[in-house]
């Protein structure tokens, strides 16, 4: 029962400001080491297995050498996972892309209409129609489809998804 209960404190403590309606998940591609801190030179707190998914914590750093590292919750333990044996998801589609925490805030606006999303695809479920000249909040997260196309997740007045990022310009704060 106490580990549950650390489990559960730990994953609340890692969900993102504004929480998101999607939760996206850390996939294990081989044996992956979980470190104390993002790089080699972190301490080796456990060992991930190949095919086994941990609940992403919204942080990611880049080391010295170029490799993004993503923190993550592995048995109510925060740890840093190295992108060279994992891939970012929402449990559906794969990778997604985490973007780190922006110098200021950036939201974007459409070029012209576009339809929130669920899923980051052509032809996805549509939540709901944005008209051109309308701006959405970045999230910080994006995708890039087997198909060539761009897709970034935003939030528009409370709800959240996924818009095709050909239609849109950035602006930052």
């Amino acid at each position: 029962m106490k580990k549950w209960i650390c489990w559960a404190l730990a994953l609340l403590m890692c969900w993102p400001a504004g929480a998101l309606a999607q939760t996206f998940y850390v996939t294990f591609e081989g044996d992956c080491n979980l470190r104390d801190q993002a790089g080699l030179d972190g301490a080796v707190m456990a060992v991930c297995a190949a095919g086994d998914t941990a609940p992403f914590a919204s942080q990611a750093e880049v080391d010295d050498r170029g490799v993004r590292w993503y923190l993550v919750s592995v048995d109510g333990e925060l740890g840093w996972v190295s992108s060279r044996y994992a891939t970012l998801t929402d449990g559906t589609v794969a990778p997604v892309y985490f973007q780190a925490d922006w110098e200021r805030p950036v939201t974007y606006t459409l070029k012209a209409d576009n339809a929130l999303q669920s899923q980051p695809q052509a032809g996805g479920e549509a939540l709901l129609s944005l008209e051109a000249s309308q701006e959405v909040d970045n999230l910080g997260y994006f995708y890039f489809s087997a198909d060539g196309q761009s897709w970034y997740y935003v939030r528009y007045q409370d709800q959240q998804g996924w818009i095709n990022a050909q239609d849109t310009i950035g602006n930052m704060a």
